[in-house]
């Protein structure tokens, strides 16, 4: 249970089927791939973090401006 847990949490963050498959081999491999695992987690934490940022852009940007349009033609 823990495993299909783990597998779904990496997919919403992003990570492909392939990648998690990847994860969980070198996690039943035992402790001499925990650097690689952690190398793994590392790399999708900064694309979770870029997709974060791109995300805040297009709010602060498309739909902060939409928004104050919409304000504008209302008053």
């Amino acid at each position: 249970m823990h495993w299909l847990t783990g597998a779904k949490r990496l997919k919403k963050c992003g990570m492909s089927v392939e990648d998690i498959k990847k994860y969980v081999d070198l996690c039943l491999e035992g402790d001499s791939t925990i650097e690689e695992r952690h190398e793994m987690i590392q790399k999708q934490k900064e694309a979770v973090l870029a997709q974060l940022e791109e995300v805040k852009l297009m709010v602060a940007e498309l739909i902060t401006n939409k928004d104050e349009h919409y304000r504008d033609i209302i008053k």
